[in-house]
């Protein structure tokens, strides 16, 4: 049925700082880190920001981390993973409709939609360069985490000093050029073609289909990124799991033969063995990620973010 695969957005990335998943298990969601606070929005309609200074001494880099979808939401769970990048400034954007202990709105699933989430993630970037206290320099990347990294070239041209570009468990393709390939992995042809069906259909928006609005699998079906992605004038990154079950391994290849020739940079690492959300037999991909971004940073993330890579 189409409700096993669901493309990539219906398994939230963040879904496992709750099953097992990685170290966020030692960190109690109802009792958040003292060094992280919740900024609420500034601008109407603005994401709220986790944010988190650098843990000793000046921070030598700003990240801005955008989850996964799903519920629980990303944080507060996932600042165990985040809180061993000890020199970096961190940013999480913080989906409206999930509360500050990640838990959801009951209208959620009605209610979260693509287009509103990168535009209240791109008010809250461009709240954070206009405050009173505006942003000091600093090389800075742009984090994107499955359902996360669908949005990262809409948000980036508002990133401020921005020097790389991160995407993890997501491929970097528009999600319609690999949809098909993987509801016919999934033995699903029927599903998806009943899915494109009812999106054309004259259905309302909030009509709810496999746990996600009809809006939501409109936006979807009509994201473009691919194109931005590739035109960034800044080095771009990308981690990914080889037993990767919710995206094919084609969509990961074709993204990567088109970013090859990237003027600007390119580096691939996939993790062996490892599934969607970076766990497998060789342990937490996100851990070893994180360890390996701030080792790089802690040399002063200088050029480009590809030398974090081994």
């Amino acid at each position: 049925m189409r409700g096993r695969w669901q493309l990539v957005t219906l398994l939230a990335l963040s879904l496992i700082t709750l099953s097992g998943g990685g170290p966020a298990l030692a960190q109690s969601a109802a009792e958040p880190a003292p060094s992280w606070r919740l900024v609420p929005p500034v601008l109407p309609g603005a994401a709220s920001i986790w944010l988190r200074g650098a843990l000793s001494g000046p921070p030598s880099v700003r990240v801005w981390w955008v989850p996964g979808s799903g519920c629980p939401g990303f944080m507060p769970s996932g600042q165990a993973w985040l809180n061993a990048w000890p020199d970096a400034e961190i940013r999480v954007l913080h989906k409206p409709g999930i509360d500050a202990q990640g838990r959801c709105a009951a209208d959620f699933p009605r209610q979260d939609r693509l287009r509103d989430w990168a535009h209240a993630a791109r008010l809250a970037i461009q709240s954070a360069a206009t405050s009173a206290q505006p942003l000091s320099p600093l090389p800075t990347l742009l984090v994107g985490l499955s359902e996360g990294g669908e949005i990262l070239a809409a948000l980036a041209p508002t990133v401020e000093g921005l020097s790389g570009v991160l995407l993890i468990a997501s491929p970097g393709l528009d999600p319609q050029a690999w949809a098909a390939d993987q509801a016919a992995r999934e033995h699903d042809t029927a599903g998806w073609r009943e899915l494109l069906a009812q999106a054309s259909s004259a259905a309302p928006d909030d009509t709810l289909l496999d746990g996600r609005s009809l809006g939501y699998w409109r936006d979807l079906l009509q994201w473009h990124q691919q194109a931005n992605l590739l035109a960034l004038p800044v080095p771009l990154a990308r981690v990914w799991g080889e037993h990767d079950e919710r995206i094919p391994p084609s969509a990961y290849a074709r993204f990567a033969a088109l970013a090859a020739a990237r003027n600007a940079g390119w580096c691939d690492w996939s993790v062996p063995s490892a599934n969607h959300a970076l766990q497998g037999p060789e342990g937490d991909g996100i851990a070893r990620l994180i360890s390996r971004l701030s080792a790089w940073s802690r040399r002063g993330a200088g050029g480009s973010v590809c030398a974090a890579w081994p």
